[in-house]
């Protein structure tokens, strides 16, 4: 079986990809998954909306990875499960390096506990797997611009 993100389609039909999903402005993002599959997949696809695309399939060396070069990441996207650590592991130990990284876990399921628990650990957006290309775009564009807002107004 291949799993492939999904693109959603407006009134049934695509117009443009750039109507559809927004677009980055070259911004970095460290995207990690124990999936060599959904590592290079999203890889292409955030590539593709002109976002730079730095991946781990290990999320001890996806830490060690954003230790080493922690201002060149605008923006953190985590798997839940993974051998080694956990996305809310992998979350905290990259917000005791930058507190002011934007990050989005990806899980299997939500339960109310686990959308406390992303909260309470500064997830700052949860997303259900599959994730939909459209829809990880969109969360990442709207993190983005609030941090550049932030920015701007410092």
């Amino acid at each position: 079986r291949i799993y492939m993100p999904l693109l959603e389609m407006q009134g049934g039909h695509a117009d443009s990809e750039e109507d559809l999903i927004p677009q980055g402005n070259g911004e970095t993002i460290l995207f990690i998954d124990d999936e060599e599959m959904v590592v290079e997949s999203y890889k292409h696809l955030l590539g593709n909306l002109n976002y730079k695309v730095l991946t781990a399939t290990d999320p001890v060396e996806a830490v060690e990875m954003f230790k080493s070069h922690a201002d060149a990441y605008d923006l953190v996207v985590t798997d839940k499960t993974m051998p080694r650590m956990t996305g809310f592991d992998v979350a905290a130990e990259i917000r005791s390096i930058r507190p002011d990284i934007f990050i989005i876990l990806c899980s299997g399921f939500h339960e109310k506990e686990e959308m406390d628990r992303s909260r309470d650990q500064g997830i700052d957006h949860l997303l259900t797997k599959p994730v939909k290309i459209n829809e990880l775009a969109d969360v990442i564009r709207r993190l983005l611009d609030k941090c550049n807002y932030k920015r701007g107004a410092q």
